[in-house]
Formats: structure tokens, C-alpha cells, sequence
């Protein structure tokens, strides 16, 4: 008979164990039936750091993403303009006369191409 040099373990850790994979194999059974349902999660937008030193933004658009990098320095002079980002948002048109376009609006036009 071979001897096994596994470290003893307790009931308590056996039994904290398979809580672990019940919970785990709930979430996994959970994650599977919205995919087979053809539920998708929301996409979520993501900062990251370039290795030239930019802070990247990304934002989930229609089919694909929208990016902006940008350094430090940069992303400061936009922080500091989101108030008048805001106004310009809510008022729904800019200095130009252009108009501010909503989510809806946008989906609706890429649909259209």
C-alpha cells in the first residue's frame, strides 16, 4: 500500500470546502441559464494605462467600443470642464447650435446603416 503525504484535513475544512463548491456551482448553473437564455451581461466601460504612459477609456458602443487616451495632464483640463459638459448635456444643444443626440437616438441611427 502507498502512503500518501497529504496534509490532514479537519471535518470543519471539509465541510467549508463544499460550501465553496455548492456556492460556486450555484453561480456557475445561474451564469449558464442567462446564457442560454441569450441574456448578455451589460458591458462595462474600462480604464487602463497605455505602456506610452496614456489613461485609456473605453465606453461599449453598438458593435464594438469607443476609446479615448489621453495623459495625465490632459484628463485633467477634461475633469475639470465636466460641469460645463453637464450643462451642455442637459440643455441639449452646444455653443455651436448643435445638437446633444441620446442613446436611443444613436442605437436608432446605427440600426439604420
Amino acid at each position: 500500500m502507498t502512503k500518501l503525504n497529504a496534509p490532514a484535513v479537519s471535518n470543519e475544512q471539509l465541510f467549508e470546502m463544499i460550501k465553496k463548491y455548492e456556492a460556486e456551482k450555484k453561480a456557475l448553473q445561474a451564469e449558464n441559464a442567462a446564457l442560454r437564455s441569450g441574456a448578455r451581461p451589460a458591458p462595462q466601460s474600462k480604464v487602463d494605462v497605455k505602456e506610452n504612459g496614456q489613461i485609456a477609456f473605453s465606453i461599449p458602443s453598438g458593435n464594438g467600443a469607443i476609446s479615448a487616451a489621453y495623459y495625465g495632464w490632459q484628463w485633467e483640463q477634461i475633469i475639470a470642464r465636466v460641469a460645463e459638459i453637464q450643462r451642455i448635456i442637459k440643455a441639449g444643444k452646444g455653443p455651436s447650435g448643435n445638437r446633444v443626440i441620446s442613446e436611443a437616438e444613436f442605437r436608432q441611427r446605427k440600426a439604420a446603416k
